[in-house]
């Protein structure tokens, strides 16, 4: 009678290791799939983002090199064409004076 009883408790104790055992490999393996997806996934995303960083790449350099051309084409004769005059009345600061007047050594008391 406990032979048989042992025996009994045994054979449920297998039973649920090997049902653990079953599901914590389909668990790992449900994982797997799922992280093998992510990884392709993320190296399409990764891709089509690269694509997008040349065009945007070359339409800078587009830009830049046209930058470069109108700010040659910028003289004295174009900016007078334009309106705009020479300054006549040109003052500078004085850097001893702005120290002095903008200070707040001992203003905070």
């Amino acid at each position: 009678m406990i032979k048989a009883a042992i025996f009994k408790i045994e054979s449920v104790n297998k039973k649920r290791i090997f049902w653990t055992f079953v599901s914590v490999i389909v668990l790992l393996f449900g994982l797997y799939v799922y992280f093998v997806t992510q990884t392709i996934i993320n190296t399409t995303v990764y891709k089509g983002i690269e694509r997008d960083i040349v065009a945007l790449d070359s339409s800078i350099s587009e830009l830049e090199s046209e930058y470069i051309s109108l700010k040659k084409e910028v003289n004295l004769g174009l900016t007078k064409k334009l309106g705009y005059v020479e300054a006549s009345d040109i003052k500078f600061i004085d850097k001893k004076i702005v120290n002095q007047t903008l200070s707040l050594v001992g203003a905070i008391q």
